[in-house]
């Protein structure tokens, strides 16, 4: 908080004098100013502090995914519900002033109510007010939008989903947001409805997101719904998967390749039996050749 906004008056009465004064100055020039987000906050139109925005449900989108507010929203959607706190720029000085208290509220409670948390009641523009004790010390407003769309989305995934497979015995889960083309970022957790088409082969029932449980093999159709929007999310069923002692250590048994000596037996090159042929060539075949004896003489006598 700027100390030249505050300056301590001497008396009580001008003090509230000033206040009141300064209050008046400060709805007057409210047309004209706008507030700049840095992450859940937004800077009060008054410049005394910021404006924190705070989630109360999974399917605010400003929350996407469980994770804390980035960016304050730019609209509210009808119907959402949402915590708004307020950080004093300097506490101290405000503690040094006598105040105990710094606490923000709706202006008009007809736009915002609840005990838990508010909700979104009314379409357009209303204010939150910073106080001080019972001091305004800062403002904010703020615009709410009818939404005009579902968003579907996987528990841990940004990517929008039509299809979901779950297993016989298990369940998912699935983010659902509502949207609208008015405003580039709203926020607010606007609870939804979900339905099956057939609830023996698919269940679904909302909580944290929605919740889909797998009962049977097969394929059934969720729809959620928003006011009158609605979307469909369709969910094939698959059998439960069977544990496999796979042992990881199996050896890939690449055996030894038994390259057994091929085996270049000793050729046998026996001895090649020139065997002795030897014919009984010389063998005598001397036959007794029987010398007969002529004793006859031939006498002759030439004349």
């Amino acid at each position: 908080m700027s100390t030249s906004a505050w300056n301590p008056p001497k008396e009580v009465s001008a003090q509230r004098a000033i206040r009141r004064r300064r209050v008046a100055l400060a709805v007057l020039a409210l047309a004209s100013c706008t507030s700049s987000a840095t992450g859940a906050k937004a800077t009060g139109e008054l410049g005394n502090g910021t404006f924190d925005y705070f989630c109360t449900g999974a399917s605010d989108p400003v929350c996407e995914g469980g994770v804390p507010a980035t960016d304050f929203p730019d609209c509210l959607l009808l119907g959402g519900r949402f915590e708004m706190g307020y950080t004093a720029y300097d506490l101290d000085e405000l503690h040094g002033w006598g105040y105990e208290f710094v606490y923000v509220k709706p202006a008009s409670e007809s736009f915002f109510g609840g005990l838990d948390g508010l909700t979104a009641l009314r379409l357009g523009t209303s204010a939150f007010v910073a106080y001080a004790d019972d001091n305004v010390i800062d403002i904010l407003h703020v615009t709410t939008v009818a939404p005009d769309g579902i968003i579907l989305k996987g528990a841990e995934s940004t990517d929008p989903v039509d299809l979901v497979e779950v297993e016989v015995g298990s369940a998912v889960s699935i983010q659902a947001f509502g949207s609208s083309t008015a405003c580039a970022q709203v926020g607010g957790a606007v609870p939804v409805t979900v339905e099956s088409s057939d609830a023996a082969v698919a269940r679904a029932g909302t909580g944290d997101g929605v919740q889909i449980s797998g009962e049977a093999e097969g394929t059934a159709t969720i729809t959620v719904h928003l006011g009158e929007l609605s979307r469909e999310v369709q969910v094939v069923v698959i059998p439960a998967a069977t544990t496999t002692d796979t042992d990881s250590s199996a050896e890939t048994e690449t055996g030894a390749t038994e390259t057994s000596a091929t085996e270049t037996g000793a050729t046998e090159t026996g001895a090649t039996e020139t065997g002795a042929t030897t014919g009984d060539s010389s063998g005598d075949a001397t036959g007794s050749s029987g010398t007969g004896s002529d004793s006859g003489t031939g006498t002759g006598t030439g004349g």
